[in-house]
């Protein structure tokens, strides 16, 4: 199977994996609750869905690095990274909120297999990457997210 939110398979496993989680499945790493979390990653990955609306910058070479290391190299996204302000959901949502939010996640990343368009958002660490390295970068920060929450 290909880790990739492109490919259907990974995405139906993301989706079972999404299911076995919890209002009240404890972090074990990181100060967001579950319900936090998945509005978190929806958010991101349905900006990623939608066309751009930024202007992509020239790539640097410290972000080329960086990329490369962390999509290629590393086998998953390390603890403790801080998420860009603009994306950060502590205390931005109630747990009441938990099942929508996981009915949600499941619905976007069902998508992402059926996403024909290029995925053209610059990434804030790693610069511009196309569909293919988004596809990679989605699901490494999905499976980042998931862990995180003991599924």
């Amino acid at each position: 199977m290909k880790k990739n939110l492109l490919n259907e398979e990974a995405a139906g496993k993301m989706i079972a994996r999404v299911q076995m989680l919890r209002p009240d499945s404890p972090a074990l790493w990181g100060t967001m609750t579950a319900t936090e979390m998945l509005l978190h990653c929806n958010q991101i990955h349905e900006r990623l869905l939608s066309p751009a609306t930024t202007i992509a910058k020239k790539t640097s070479w410290k972000q080329y690095a960086i990329r490369s290391v962390v999509l290629y190299i590393m086998p998953r996204f390390p603890k403790g990274v801080k998420a860009p302000k603009q994306v950060r959901t502590k205390g931005a949502i109630a747990d009441a909120e938990f099942e929508k939010q996981q009915v949600l996640f499941a619905a976007i990343v069902q998508r992402f297999p059926l996403h024909s368009s290029p995925i053209n958002h610059p990434h804030p660490y790693f610069g511009n990457l196309n569909s293919k390295q988004w596809g990679l970068a989605a699901w490494k920060h999905l499976d980042h997210h998931l862990r995180q929450f003991g599924v």
